[in-house]
């Protein structure tokens, strides 16, 4: 039996950690191991006050293993366990602290040899579209009440079989499935609605875009600041319904397969290949097709328009995989490598505007209203339909070198992307540009890294 304790504090929280496992031999050749997690959150401000904690959440994990010969040449095995990550903190310094983040509108005449506007006339005092204009949060407004953790549950089925001294093979088949995830809710007119349907006078000078950590697709009460005043906070309850949201949906599936020939006459190499499929309407915490790595800030949840035409592939889908690795021993001091990839593209999307401008909300390039001639002839154009980017094929070698003369030194040239095929990994997913088609559009952002080299000397010595 295992035990395992561990906490973890900084500037802007705590996490702890509980973990319980157990193997229990059932028969001579039948292994299973339990286990159970607790794990805690809690988040804090600049100020220290706790605005978001979660307690004890419990996280099963259970493993089995079957030695079906009773000679170890053929393993059955499978896993099953649920997994939490916990709020990230960057809630903490800008969703929950005192932040600055402001616009203000002047004309200019001319400009000077610096480049810098003169003749200044102002137009606006400094404005905020977040109301961010340095002030303490009302803690309490926040987060949801008792939220839970973002989760997913897994569970994979596989075999390994050693077929012969120069071959083994196997399978596993992978699924996972996301339960819960957490993001911020900007969307005020859920609370406007409850407030005319419960007479209450919204009085509170700072009203308008605000934003809540909450679960997406659940049930959510808020602590909300109709009035101004923090002393005279509202309890709102809303459904899932009522903030027009439906479940955070996020599925793996994947099949792999393997064969290894082990190290025997010189030679060791290993040949995998992947099937998988990642579909949903949620990534999790960040959003890599608009360039969003503000960890559970993104636009994802922020209003029900942008979640319309989110359910498909995912970004990081890469339907076929084939990876293949290995060495030669030339000489027993000289062995040659090398590892070969080749992954299927990912999918293309377009991320544009609202129907036409007034839309609410009216966000620049985070919907999947898309593909008309203009901004308001954009129609619904679901998420990964627009078919795939070039396969990645990729080629790195390698040559060792650890002299007998020196045991534990090693002398290594690694060239990586030896074809130096340079692929398309990621294209400009958004569309609109104003009222028109973006000259960006679907352009490449990022490219397989080109040819290059390394030299690596390393000396390990055991005492």
């Amino acid at each position: 039996t295992k035990n395992l304790f561990s906490t973890v504090t900084d500037s802007f929280g705590e996490q702890s950690a509980i973990y319980l496992e157990d193997k229990y031999q059932a028969t001579k050749d039948l292994l299973l191991t339990l286990g159970v997690r607790s794990e805690s959150f809690k988040n804090q401000n600049d100020t220290k006050t706790t605005f978001l904690e979660m307690k004890n959440q419990i996280m099963p994990r259970f493993a089995a293993a079957w030695d079906v010969n009773g000679d170890s040449s053929l393993k059955v095995f499978g896993t099953a366990g649920r997994y939490s990550v916990p709020i990230p903190t960057h809630i903490s310094v800008r969703g929950a602290g005192r932040s600055t983040f402001t616009a203000q509108y002047f004309t200019y005449s001319g400009v000077d040899a610096n480049g810098a506007p003169t003749g200044l006339v102002q137009l606006s005092e400094p404005l905020s579209n977040n109301n961010e204009y340095g002030q303490d949060k009302v803690v309490a407004t926040l987060a949801a009440l008792d939220m839970k953790p973002a989760f997913q549950d897994e569970l994979t089925i596989g075999f390994e079989k050693a077929f012969s001294p120069s071959l083994n093979f196997g399978a596993k088949a992978t699924y996972r499935k996301l339960q819960s995830t957490i993001d911020d809710f900007c969307d005020v007119r859920p609370f406007e609605r409850y407030a005319e349907a419960n007479n209450i006078d919204i009085t509170n000078p700072l009203w308008g875009n605000t934003c809540q950590t909450f679960n997406p697709g659940q049930d959510n009460t808020f602590m909300v600041d109709y009035t101004g005043n923090a002393s005279q906070l509202t309890k709102v309850f809303l459904t899932a319904e009522d903030q027009g949201f439906g479940k955070p949906k996020r599925t793996y599936a994947a099949v792999d397969v393997f064969a290894e020939h082990p190290l025997r006459n010189g030679w060791y190499g290993k040949l995998m290949y992947t099937w998988s499929r990642n579909e949903g309407n949620t990534e999790g915490q960040v959003r890599s097709d608009n360039g969003q790595a503000d960890v559970a800030v993104t636009s994802t949840w922020d209003y029900p328009e942008l979640m319309i035409g989110a359910d498909g592939l995912l970004p990081n889908d890469r339907e076929h995989q084939v990876k293949a690795y290995g060495f030669y021993q030339v000489i027993p001091e000289v062995t040659v490598g090398a590892n070969v990839l080749l992954a299927s593209g990912r999918p293309r999307s377009c991320i544009g505007s609202a129907a036409a401008p007034g839309d609410s909300p009216n966000y620049s390039n985070q919907t999947f209203w898309c593909g008309g001639a203009t901004r308001a002839e954009n129609v619904i154009t679901p998420r990964g339909t627009l078919g795939r980017l070039p396969w990645d094929n990729r080629l790195d070698l390698n040559v060792a070198y650890k002299p007998a003369m020196v045991p534990g030194l090693q002398l290594r040239l690694d060239v990586f992307n030896v074809t130096n095929r340079q692929v398309v990994q990621n294209v400009t997913e958004a569309y609109n540009s104003g009222t028109r088609i973006s000259s960006l559009y679907q352009t490449p952002l990022s490219l397989t890294a080109p040819r290059s080299g390394r030299f690596s000397v390393s000396y390990d010595h055991k005492f």
